[in-house]
């Protein structure tokens, strides 16, 4: 239709990832995540989102031996290897563990011998789709230069006293390839991997999407995971400290706030990334399809779910200053905390 918002054009920023991907021996893979209009709609209708993390790497054989004892639970869980062999029992775990180690060879100290990814999907997904995803992607990623072993964990097999929910794949990647050449995958890589991971989901019938963060609304950056396990174990990391010490600064009125500049740009862009989505709502609502319409009512209900656009740093303003009212007298909450207060 004339004049109709076009999906493809004007869409297409808000699910590019910028970045060049590594150059490998693995051809590229034409991801079939359909056109912008399909990826819109299932972002629009809320389907799961696929995740996939670099968790960490193995560095010399005790770390790779007990990651291979952790991934595996001492044996309990059936690993399977990049020629499709299972690895069954803690015997067979460190007999493969000790194959590996023995074609490392030489290594620098510190060196990283593996790359351990975790895949995963919310806890109502399939889990042996999520299985069968994660081994085809692997395969077609992986599997020509690198060995590889993966193991699926769900709540029901999983041994740990606190299983996840959550049903994913650890697969762990060995770093030096066959050529020599060593996995360093790139920002455009990962994407790459997610879209790919999603489109083998869609194929046994699971929704499944893999749109950057920023075209979901979502500003703040996951937390890494070392920083991600020393808070749950409630110790106060140095980052944490200087960024409460910095931002208690500001609401006590001992320092100018200022807006950092990384921190504009990710309001700015946030600003757009709404401001294209309710474009595409308001085009779509003028015509006459009734698919068009529906998938109008969808956006405008998904940007009205968005987050507020808050940093970490806004995070913590407003938790001081909950914190700061809290120890206010009740006849002083009535009104906004002035410097004064806060300063006592």
């Amino acid at each position: 239709m004339a004049g109709l918002f076009d999906f493809d054009n004007r869409m297409k920023p808000l699910f590019e990832v910028h970045g060049r991907p590594k150059k490998s021996n693995v051809k590229d893979i034409n991801v079939r995540g359909g056109n912008n209009r399909a990826k819109a709609t299932r972002v629009a209708s809320e389907a799961p989102e696929v995740v996939i993390k670099v968790t960490g790497h193995a560095r010399g054989a005790k770390h790779l031996r007990r990651l291979m004892q952790y991934i595996t639970r001492e044996g309990e869980l059936v690993a399977e290897n990049e020629a499709g062999e299972s690895i069954t029992g803690k015997d067979a775990v460190a007999e493969f563990a000790n194959d590996w180690n023995a074609t490392i060879g030489k290594r620098k100290a510190n060196t990283r011998d593996t790359m351990n990814i975790v895949l995963s999907m919310p806890a109502s997904t399939d889990p042996q789709a999520v299985f069968n995803a994660a081994r085809d992607l692997a395969k077609h990623e992986f599997a020509k230069n690198h060995e590889y072993i993966m193991v699926l964990h769900t709540f029901e097999t999983d041994p740990s006293p606190n299983p996840s929910p959550n049903p994913h794949v650890h697969l762990v990647v060995k770093s030096v390839g066959f050529d020599g050449r060593r996995l360093n995958p790139r920002k455009a890589d990962l994407q790459r991997w997610r879209e790919l991971f999603a489109e083998r989901l869609r194929d046994q019938g699971v929704e499944a999407e893999a749109t950057p963060r920023m075209a979901r609304g979502v500003v703040k950056k996951a937390t890494k995971q070392p920083l991600h396990h020393a808070e749950k174990r409630n110790q106060r990391t140095r980052r944490m400290e200087s960024a409460v010490k910095e931002v208690a600064n500001e609401v006590a009125g001992r320092k100018v706030p200022a807006e950092r500049p990384w921190e504009a740009a990710i309001r700015s862009k946030q600003e757009l990334v709404r401001s294209t989505w309710a474009d595409a709502a308001k085009s779509l609502e003028g015509s006459p399809d009734a698919s068009d319409k529906l998938l109008a009512e969808r956006i405008r209900t998904f940007v009205s779910k968005m987050p507020a656009i808050k940093t970490r740093r806004d995070e913590i303003s407003s938790l001081l200053r909950e914190q700061l009212v809290e120890r206010l007298p009740e006849r002083q909450q009535m009104k906004e905390p002035s410097k004064g207060d806060i300063e006592r």
